[in-house]
């Protein structure tokens, strides 16, 4: 006989309550601090959002409160931009933009020139 589960559907919904106020209420939520808090593992919850739509949408809400709440504090200095950003690209995804640069040799330039010139020339 298996044993029984700790972890009930029913269970799992009132987590999801819970953790909407929990992140309503949190100067930074953070899903590892909610489930030390609840006293399970964080990475349950990531089990429980991948079964339970109801989870799967508090756990959504919670990440993207907690991104908004981050992105506030870092523009009011309320904590350091530098970890706030940091932070973000962790938890929410931020990447760098890489920007590139096109350069032109003499030929090239000459060539892109002249065909500037016959467009503007064929208006």
């Amino acid at each position: 006989m298996g044993r029984p589960k700790k972890y009930t559907p029913e269970f799992i919904e009132k987590e999801a309550v819970a953790l909407l106020e929990y992140a309503e209420k949190a100067n930074l939520p953070f899903k590892q601090e909610f489930a030390i808090k609840r006293g399970y593992p964080s990475e349950y919850m990531s089990r429980w959002a991948k079964d339970n739509d109801g989870f799967s949408h508090a756990l959504k809400r919670m990440e993207d409160v907690q991104c908004l709440k981050i992105v506030k504090a870092g523009m009011a200095k309320k904590i350091d931009v530098a970890m706030a950003i940091f932070t973000l690209k962790n938890v929410a995804g931020w990447r760098d933009r890489k920007s590139a640069e096109h350069s032109f040799d003499d030929g090239t330039r000459r060539l892109l020139a002249g065909a500037l010139k016959k467009m503007e020339e064929g208006k």
